[in-house]
């Protein structure tokens, strides 16, 4: 009798593009623009592609940062957005539990609160949530302080549109280590 050998291979997919990938940026402009750039290339060999479609515009920076926020938020607040999803209240220990979180049109995670009855722009009502302890806050930190240096002009500006989770610590450690 012959002895037969069988040899089995598996393969993992990895379904999510997993935010530890954009550790490998250290810049928060190259982090969007690789972004949007591999979205422009998944658009070219899905459709019928148009010059403009190809060009870097606004609108494609700014999908390719919610792309990235929403990745990251999907990460670090899973049971959070699924217990928003299901109507179900957010667990005691979670950090969003005073923001009062919930998920806009885009399917982003932004505060809640009684803002919603002020007569302000609605990004400035609603701030997107960030963790303040994920790589991506040193990023945008780091990006918005060069872009206006100075640490009070950077939390009255930015805070307008995003809200960093544990902020204060998030700020400190990121302008000390710039300051160095």
């Amino acid at each position: 009798m012959q002895q037969v050998n069988v040899l089995k291979t598996s393969v993992n997919f990895q379904t999510t593009l997993g935010s530890e990938r954009f550790e490998r940026f250290s810049e928060w402009i190259r982090l969007v623009e690789s972004m949007s750039f591999l979205k422009q290339v998944a658009k070219y060999r899905t459709a019928a592609v148009t010059e403009d479609t190809r060009s870097k515009s606004v609108r494609s920076y700014k999908e390719a940062e919610l792309f990235i926020i929403k990745v990251v938020q999907n990460e670090v607040y899973q049971t959070e957005i699924a217990n928003i999803r299901q109507n179900l209240r957010l667990p005691k220990n979670s950090s969003l539990v005073s923001l009062n979180p919930f998920l806009d049109s885009r399917g982003v995670l932004c505060v809640g609160g009684r803002l919603n009855r002020a007569n302000i722009e609605l990004h400035e009502k609603n701030p997107i949530i960030i963790p303040g302890k994920h790589y991506i806050a040193k990023l945008l930190i780091r990006h918005f302080h060069c872009l206006s240096p100075g640490t009070p002009f950077y939390r009255r500006s930015h805070q307008k549109s995003r809200f960093l989770d544990n902020r204060s610590e998030a700020f400190n450690t990121v302008i000390h280590s710039l300051v160095r």
